[in-house]
């Protein structure tokens, strides 16, 4: 199962970085706009991992780990296209 959603993890990363480049090229940002966004996303991530590390969880992390994945899936599918019309 972690592996599962390592990879899961890992492909949703690396399709908004991509959409990310997609729209400020549709968009006609430059690559700073990219990296800006791109190092806002990793920023928004780091108190996140903390504060997850900093919790005491009471469920186990088999529990935990598969809702957290469905929480990721859910958010990524209801997220609008990026295409602008």
């Amino acid at each position: 199962m972690p592996v599962v959603v390592a990879l899961g993890v890992g492909l949703s990363l690396g399709a908004v970085g991509l959409l990310v480049m997609a729209f400020a090229e549709r968009h006609h940002h430059g690559a700073g706009v990219v990296a800006r966004v791109l190092a806002a996303l990793s920023l928004g991530s780091a108190p996140g991992g903390l504060l997850n590390g900093a919790v005491d969880w009471r469920t186990a992390p088999g529990v935990r780990l598969p809702a957290g994945a469905l929480g990721l899936t859910l958010l990524a599918a209801g997220s609008p296209p990026a295409s602008g019309g």
